[in-house]
């Protein structure tokens, strides 16, 4: 949609042009440690330079672009040691919210988060091609309607920081095609807990969600760095 067709001022084409460079370097279009030119996203996405410079300094201010005096913005790159840092602060908060998801949900909540889970179960069966964006959209519903509950927007904030600044890395090292089989299950396990209201078991399913996913990641990455 172009820009000068959008209604509601300059802070929704600020927003729209964050969503759009947000989802891009997420899905992988912009690799880590890639120059940002402003005149190339403006024409992107068809608007002033503008509306792109406030969009980089709010995905600056997540993390995922990095500015460099004098010589523009980059894809922020991150380091074996700064994705365990980061997962390490996910399993943290995400066991908090978890827990608190638990004590607040109420009947509602529990209908909805059984429906995504039912729908991840019922996609990438056997003979069926993977589709690694479907999936990872799946897992976000899942982990936002869950995290919802919590009614806490601080501990939400963390945690989509902390996801989206691993997520290119998800996506470079195949956990999403790898893992789906176990994600699906731990998924189920943590709607159980959630669903009968169990705080410390969701939050510990939560836990171990976050630290497996982080295993499988960082040692796929080891080994890319050493081969």
């Amino acid at each position: 949609m172009p820009f000068s067709q959008v209604q509601g001022g300059a802070s929704s084409v600020v927003d729209i042009v964050s969503t759009q460079l947000r989802d891009a370097i997420l899905r992988g279009v912009y690799a880590q440690n890639s120059p940002l030119n402003q005149d190339e996203i403006a024409n992107w996405v068809g608007a002033s330079r503008v509306p792109v410079r406030e969009a980089l300094k709010r995905l600056e201010a997540e993390g995922l672009v990095t500015q460099r005096p004098r010589r523009g913005y980059i894809v922020t790159p991150l380091d074996i040691n700064d994705i365990e840092d980061a997962f390490f602060l996910r399993a943290a908060v995400e066991e908090r919210a978890g827990y608190l998801a638990a004590q607040n949900r109420q009947q509602a909540d529990i209908d909805e988060l059984e429906q995504i889970v039912l729908l991840g179960e019922s996609i990438d069966q056997e003979g069926q091609p993977f589709d690694a964006d479907r999936s990872a959209g799946i897992n976000s519903r899942f982990h936002e309607t869950l995290f919802r509950c919590s009614g806490r927007p601080y501990l939400i904030r963390i945690m989509t920081v902390q996801r989206n600044l691993i997520a290119m890395y998800v996506r470079i090292g195949g956990v999403v095609a790898r893992d789906a089989t176990r994600t699906k299950r731990e998924h189920r396990r943590i709607f159980e807990a959630f669903r009968d209201g169990n705080a410390e078991l969701t939050a510990a399913e939560c836990r171990g969600h976050v630290e497996h996913s982080a295993k499988l990641l960082v040692e796929e990455l080891k080994r890319r760095r050493d081969t």
